[in-house]
């Protein structure tokens, strides 16, 4: 397939498809042939590229209003070249579906980290994938940082991937990773039960998302021991057989986290 835009006449809103403009990058030709032929039909204007540098070319020209992207690409990594999107000015807003047909459980915490707003595993559904890339052009204050989250004296601001503790003079402040930022947020605004490591895992990947217990075990491990810096690393309890909750009560002053029976609720 050669590049090619398709020009709409359609009136109604970006996440409709009425004016977006969507830039593929994926060297399989049946994969763009079905990307292409989906957004077309969903009012949207779909342009092709089988390459980075072919993308980056195309970009350097017009920046598109969002970009599905194959993780494997022939010249190079898909997530390295959305790491480059995300530090340019021009394009770190750019929003960006990750697709990836890898057989690894870690793929999708990968591509979170790398700045993909979505991840979707190979082979896909192409209504749900036009449907979530309606989600990522619904109207939305993008450029507006979202307020920070606050509980039980920890402070998320999601948009600098910052959390602090105290106040004042006495406030102390720590960076996350993006899958780090989007974990904890699950805790923060989820404290009323115990979640399972497919509920955590499909809420922050999506629900068609594949997981490893040993990974969220391990996520959980490196969140902890960076909050660990704030006196806060047993904020996430581990509740024996059935997942990870957040404390009830937060103690700066609590050592290691201790594990409560089963049956605790």
């Amino acid at each position: 397939m050669s590049t090619l835009t398709v020009r709409s006449h359609a009136r109604h809103d970006l996440a409709l498809g009425a004016e977006a403009e969507i830039l593929i990058v994926d060297a399989d030709l049946r994969v763009c042939e079905t990307l292409w032929s989906s957004m077309q039909a969903a009012g949207y204007r779909p342009c092709v590229a089988s390459t980075a540098q072919h993308a980056a070319e195309l970009i350097a020209m017009r920046v598109p209003h969002a970009l599905v992207l194959d993780w494997m690409l022939p010249d190079r990594s898909g997530l390295s070249f959305l790491t480059d999107l995300r530090d340019a000015p021009r394009t770190w807003h750019l929003p960006a579906i990750m697709l990836s047909a890898r057989d690894n459980d870690d793929d999708c915490v990968r591509a979170l980290d790398a700045g993909a707003d979505d991840f979707v595993r190979k082979p896909f559904s192409p209504p749900e994938l036009i449907s979530r890339l309606r989600g990522l052009l619904r109207p939305k204050p993008r450029h507006h940082p979202p307020a920070p989250i606050s509980v039980q004296g920890l402070t998320l601001d999601l948009a600098a991937r910052r959390v602090t503790s105290g106040a004042g003079h006495a406030e102390t402040a720590l960076r996350l990773s993006a899958f780090e930022c989007q974990l904890l947020r699950f805790f923060l605004t989820n404290t009323h039960r115990v979640y399972s490591r497919k509920e955590i895992m499909r809420e922050i990947c999506g629900p068609h998302a594949s997981y490893d217990d040993r990974n969220v075990d391990l996520h959980v491990f490196y969140l902890r021991k960076a909050l660990r810096a704030l006196g806060h690393d047993a904020v996430i309890e581990t509740v024996r057989g059935r997942g990870y909750r957040l404390t009830d009560r937060i103690d700066p002053q609590a050592g290691a986290m201790q594990v409560p029976d089963a049956s605790m609720q």
